[in-house]
């Protein structure tokens, strides 16, 4: 029988006990962050939350100006875990700006390539019928929208440094005003063409019924749609 190292009282007296309570610690780490891994892979985008960096009041979808808000995991695996998402924070700008979203640090390592930045961004989607990016987001954050933009449920809006994509439910006024304000923001060209200026998913260009080449006018497209 070998030695029962939990029956020793003066552990870190003896240089090779502390070393096998320190792998004993590091594996019940590693079980535990696998068992978290797990269940964050399983999340439904439904069950997160945003909330404002401070308060808890209930996220306006109109903001004027730019805001800091806290991804929030359901409450089992907060109280499991603890402070394990204390930090992940992001910040989206105002309407003006097509609610663009600057993920601060990103993920923890632990967390990326498990379908999380893509559940919470189609989160916020959901939030704020729309929002944004450049060619300028991390690699990490470009991934993910790479993956956004092939999501049937979803309207795309790309230009050659910058994209949009609005919920398909929002209503084709809302819709047209975002699309001509979105193209008239990102170009100086009066004259657009479809898939050389701007590229636009096919269902939204039949809702809008756009033209493949057309000048940008107060009245085009149409916002009485």
């Amino acid at each position: 029988m070998g030695l029962d190292i939990n029956k020793i009282k003066s552990k870190r007296r003896f240089y090779l006990v502390h070393k096998l309570k320190e792998r004993e610690k590091a594996i019940k780490c590693n079980s535990t962050l696998k068992d978290l891994i797990d269940k964050v892979k399983s999340i439904d985008t439904t069950v997160l939350k945003i909330k404002p960096l401070r308060g808890n009041k209930l996220v306006s979808k109109n903001l004027n100006r730019h805001r800091e808000f806290h991804i929030k995991f359901p409450l089992k695996i907060q109280e499991q875990y603890k402070n394990e998402f204390c930090n992940i924070r992001l910040t989206i700008e105002s309407d003006k700006d097509f609610h663009r979203i600057h993920f601060g640090e990103g993920l923890p390592d632990e967390f990326t390539g498990i379908g999380l930045g893509y559940k919470i961004y189609k989160k916020l989607l959901l939030h704020f019928d729309y929002i944004s990016s450049a060619s300028n987001a991390s690699d990490s954050a470009q991934n993910v929208w790479a993956k956004l933009i092939l999501d049937p449920t979803i309207n795309v809006v790309m230009m050659p440094e910058f994209v949009l994509i609005m919920k398909k439910t929002i209503n084709l006024k809302k819709k047209a005003k975002l699309f001509r304000d979105f193209v008239v923001s990102n170009t100086l060209s009066q004259t657009i063409k479809l898939g050389t200026t701007v590229i636009v998913d096919d269902d939204l260009k039949e809702e809008l019924q756009l033209e493949d080449k057309f000048k940008l006018k107060p009245t085009y497209p149409s916002l009485e749609i």
